[in-house]
């Protein structure tokens, strides 16, 4: 909000920490999930949540749009 960067350290950065990003920019920017997840992949091109994580973002986007 202030425009500050923020660093999300990962050992890997595939999955679980992408997809805690993907969750944050849904909520904080208002973002769709696939312009959240593109706007990630853009910097990190081998994020890919597994279908878990995928399943329960799309359930996240239904919440924040109700």
């Amino acid at each position: 909000k202030n425009g500050q960067a923020i660093l999300v350290h990962c050992k890997m950065g595939v999955s679980r920490s992408a997809s805690t990003v993907i969750a944050y920019l849904m909520k904080q920017q208002g973002w769709a999930l696939d312009h959240a997840l593109n706007h990630v992949r853009e910097r990190r091109p081998i994020v890919q949540p597994n279908e878990g994580f995928l399943k329960q973002l799309h359930t996240y986007s239904g919440i924040l749009n109700a």
